[in-house]
């Protein structure tokens, strides 16, 4: 719809394959040559024809989920011995996403935080290593035009002839109300889905969607393998049976190995597919094979000394296979891995204050370009005096400033603003990346998109910048009025929300952290980090952690939310890793079970 809106060359520009600031999840260096396997080659095959209108489609997760993960060296570390960590982002509730705990048997010992149902700790060490996850983001899914003979859509067009659809028919029950059967149509390619009956208006054909998640496997024993590993190569071995979703898997050893391996199931692709619609009558569109496990992307002990991910894009253009640019993180990365080149060795503070860092790196590229453009001519003393508290901004978004406020408000009305063409068209279309965005606004000032479709005015984005800002001060003189000072932490309110629907009575609001989804502490309104992991690798490990919730899921609790007042003020808890279950410090209480046989 994009291609059809733009052609192919504004596309581009909108849409490039790769951002060169970005400092990938692998480094630039690393060498691919024991790679020998090749992308399949590009068929000279034209996109297909759309003969569906959508005016939506499916929902997609939160735009704010996503994760830190890091590890140094013994070289760059205080005492010798490596050091890890992770902060997954996701949704803030009460009771907690995560719970921590210790799981000993004969066999091993481990300690972390885990999810209800799952088999072993998800995040977390044992006596010799130590593992943390952040999302990979990598296109493990890929839509095809479906062709259908008839309206009966019991057959579909591939390869030349036609296919046999198979049907499966889902019985939901409805409370007071008529059964729905809903017949789901399967391809090769997957179900199907975008016709008819749902958000498509053609009863011949259709989306069909391919999807690694579709293929199963056994994830939770790469789980099960990390909670009883010894070193590097049980690691390794437990990550070869991982699916999906692919992740970033960081790692650190008492044996003085640091390593991340981005693991998941990953389709051979040749260079853009699956970028645009596929289509599926042509057996050249379909996935040809997969990258042998070997063959992802990885590195172990590089010389740099650490090793980091945080959703940014996994490698550099040198790597043999073809990766698609999902344009997600960009800032993150980049102040990560800038901390761990300022200096030769790194201590537990260090990492504490990283996790906690509040440096907006977005506002820092984009604003210092407005302030030397934007015409102030007319702005009258109360906007003058919010222009000089953002122009004195630090780019920190600590909780007592006033600057965040300003910055968030301005952002949210520029970012819609410039993309306006995007709401005025029917068509679905997913707006640029928020890093080419602000490309634009430095590099193409001028370009037709500045203007403001609802205007007679041929604006550029230096007018653009001084009538979102009027706005974004008016909006805040008004808030002001309303609520009081619009310091970072009352104008953001993060808040916990109880799981069912954030119930006020079961719920924590006006939570005074700083930061926002594009620092390394990602804290936004209801999203941030769900739980923080430090673990040294010493002979056992030492951990610290910390979580917004509390170890009861009670509300009558004072267990139910007694982590977040220390969450919120970046304070961590020294974790109580028993090496011998008869250990009776620190213990508050113990149950124990006995069946009854």
């Amino acid at each position: 719809m994009l291609l059809k809106v733009f052609g192919k060359d504004r596309f581009d520009l909108l849409y490039p394959d790769f951002f060169d600031i970005n400092d990938p999840v692998i480094s630039k260096e690393t060498d691919w040559s024991f790679i020998d396997m090749k992308m399949p080659e590009t068929p000279e095959s034209e996109i297909p024809s759309d003969s569906i209108t959508l005016s939506e489609t499916l929902e997609k997760t939160n735009p704010h989920n996503g994760s830190n993960n890091w590890a140094v060296s013994g070289e760059k570390s205080y005492s010798g011995h490596p050091i890890l960590a992770n902060d997954p982002h996701l949704s803030l509730n009460l009771p907690s996403i995560w719970f921590v705990m210790q799981l000993a048997t004969p066999e091993h010992n481990s300690f972390g935080a885990t999810l209800p149902g799952a088999l072993g700790i998800i995040s977390g060490f044992n006596n010799h290593i130590a593992w943390g996850e952040t999302n990979a983001t990598r296109d493990v899914l890929d839509w095809y035009k479906i062709e259908f003979k008839d309206t009966t859509r019991k057959e579909y067009k591939h390869d030349g002839q036609w296919k046999k659809t198979t049907q499966r028919i889902e019985e939901i029950k409805i409370r007071n109300g008529k059964t729905l059967y809903d017949t789901i149509i399967y391809t090769h390619h997957g179900p199907v889905t975008y016709d008819h009956n749902f958000k498509g208006d053609n009863p011949k054909a259709g989306y069909a969607m391919q999807w690694v998640g579709h293929m199963g496997g056994n994830n939770q024993r790469t789980f099960l393998k990390f909670n009883e590993g010894k070193n590097y190569d049980d690691y390794l071995n437990a990550l070869k049976g991982y699916t999906a979703p692919a992740q970033n898997f960081v790692f650190a050893s008492t044996q003085g190995d640091i390593a991340l391996w981005i693991q998941g199931k990953f389709p051979n692709k040749w260079e853009g597919q699956g970028k645009f619609l596929l289509d599926g009558s042509n057996p050249q569109h379909d996935w040809q094979n997969f990258i042998p496990q070997a063959f992802n992307a990885h590195t172990k002990n590089p010389e740099r000394g650490f090793v980091s991910s945080a959703n940014q894009h996994p490698v550099d253009e040198s790597y043999p296979f073809y990766v698609f640019n999902d344009g997600y993180e960009t800032y993150r990365n980049r102040t990560i891995n800038d901390f761990f080149r300022s200096k030769d060795k790194f201590d537990i503070q260090d990492f504490k204050n990283l996790q906690n860092n509040n440096y907006n790196l977005k506002a820092s590229e984009l604003l210092p370009y407005v302030f030397a453009n934007m015409d102030t001519s007319s702005l009258n003393t109360e906007e003058m005096d919010i222009l000089n508290t953002i122009k004195m901004w630090d780019f920190y978004s600590e909780i007592d400033q006033l600057a965040p406020s300003i910055w968030e408000s301005w952002w949210t009305k520029l970012s819609e603003i410039i993309w306006d063409e995007y709401d005025a068209d029917p068509l679905v279309m997913d707006k640029p990346f928020t890093y080419q965005t602000i490309e634009m606004l430095k590099n193409q000032p001028e370009d037709e998109l500045m203007d403001i479709v609802s205007t007679p005015e041929k604006e550029t984005a230096k007018d653009l910048f001084l009538i979102t800002f009027k706005e974004t001060a008016k909006e805040l003189v008004e808030w002001k009025a309303a609520h009081g000072d619009y310091n970072w932490s009352a104008y953001k309110a993060t808040f916990v929300g109880h799981l069912l629907q954030a119930l006020p009575a079961f719920s924590r609001f006006d939570v005074p952290i700083g930061g926002d989804y594009n620092t390394v502490n990602a804290a936004s309104k209801n999203h941030g980090p769900s739980w923080r992991m430090i673990v040294e690798m010493t002979s056992p490990p030492i951990g610290y952690g910390i979580y917004p919730g509390g170890q009861s899921g009670n509300p009558g609790s004072k267990y139910y939310d007694n982590f977040i007042d220390q969450w919120a003020a970046g304070d961590y808890i020294s974790l109580l890793f028993m090496q011998d279950q008869d250990a009776k410090k620190d213990i508050m209480a113990t149950q124990t079970l006995i069946p009854n046989r």
